[in-house]
């Protein structure tokens, strides 16, 4: 072996265990690096004051759901009171600070402006939720698909009405619950989302550089050495991008042209790569991070959008209940044997409190 081949060896082996030891040390640094995305604690008081939608207004019911691995998680049902039941039922996921009580301003304008259930869905670690070692990606999920089985079964809900609306990262939470559960929704819309934690890593770190006095060169070299590292230490993903063309259902996504944080390309990317047959891209002018739902277009496309690809799905799941329903009392009569099956209910691994606008207890 010549002394090149054996230093090019050498290099070979500290590469890799350096590669080795950046991987395991990100294992441990999970947490940590969950800390750089996840702000349960902004505003500072948001873990234990949350606003209630009796606040407001409107009538609602307080959830405390049982997820699959054990935590509880909270949610408000919000609903006309002057309705036993709606066509639509739109769930919302947020972003990734605050709770759920700092997006009432956005419920009340569904209520108001759809006439439809909005559900607040909150997440582990979140406002009143139960507090899990850490917050994770899978985390998450399973918390929304929680939220999602339980609407489901709820007394004022048609299943076949419900809309998943996530903003930033409840959009990659609703994109990925759409993949995994797409027989359970009837349509999704995304907000202001990104096409992965590991570009918006990218994008931040380009903004950073590029108020730094160096020269582009460094910059570019420090960009690609960055590159290099981040799929081994990086331990966060949210890939929406990878998992956007499976979906089938309809999309809606809406899309901020002054968004300060995602930067509007991410929608435009999603929007092109998602192979549903019913989608469409909105674009809002004016529209920031946090204050898209606030410009009258969002509530035009929504109506819209509702109207055309969740309201008939309703009315044909309830001509299919009203003639079951004939069929039934035709032959009552005819009976003369039969069982009674047990139907179970998430309520039995839940706790609910119903609640007026006046704050009381009904």
């Amino acid at each position: 072996m010549s002394s090149m081949e054996g230093v090019l060896q050498a290099l070979a082996i500290i590469l890799v265990l350096i590669a080795a030891l950046l991987r395991v040390l990100s294992y441990y640094l999970k947490d940590k690096q969950g800390q750089l995305l996840y702000f349960p604690e902004m505003p500072s008081d948001a873990r234990h004051v949350v606003p209630t939608p009796a606040e407001y207004g409107l009538m609602y019911e307080d959830l405390e759901i049982v997820v699959s691995d054990g935590v509880r998680v909270k949610a408000y049902f919000i609903f006309d009171a002057q309705s036993t039941s709606s066509q639509v039922t739109l769930i919302h996921f947020h972003g990734n600070a605050g709770n759920i009580g700092h997006r009432m301003p956005l419920a009340r304008l569904l209520m108001q402006g759809l006439r439809c259930n909005v559900v607040l869905a909150e997440y582990r670690g979140y406002g009143l939720s139960e507090t899990p070692p850490f917050i994770s990606e899978e985390g998450l999920l399973l918390d929304a698909s929680a939220v999602l089985d339980y609407v489901r079964g709820m007394p004022r809900v048609n299943p076949d009405g419900i809309v998943v609306h996530g903003t930033s990262l409840g959009g990659a939470v609703g994109i990925r619950l759409a993949q995994r559960c797409p027989h359970k929704m009837t349509a999704l819309v995304v907000e202001n989302t990104f096409t992965s934690i590991s570009e918006m890593a990218d994008e931040l770190l380009s903004t950073m550089l590029a108020h730094q006095p160096i020269s582009p060169w460094r910059k570019s070299a420090l960009l690609g050495l960055f590159s290099a590292i981040k799929p081994l230490v990086l331990m966060i993903h949210w890939r929406s991008i990878d998992v956007i063309d499976k979906l089938q259902l309809p999309v809606l996504f809406i899309s901020g042209t002054e968004d300060e944080i995602v930067p509007k390309e991410h929608m435009s990317r999603l929007f092109r790569a998602c192979r549903a047959t019913a989608k469409k891209l909105a674009i809002v002018e004016g529209g920031t991070h946090n204050a898209t739902f606030m410009q009258d277009i969002v509530l035009e496309e929504l109506n819209a959008f509702i109207q055309e690809h969740v309201v008939p799905s309703v009315v044909a799941s309830a001509a299919s209940s009203e003639a079951d329903n004939v069929f039934r009392d035709a032959g009552k009569e005819r009976l003369l044997t039969g069982s009674h099956s047990n139907l179970t209910d998430a309520s039995i691994h839940s706790r609910q409190r119903m609640f007026s606008p006046d704050g009381g207890a009904l």
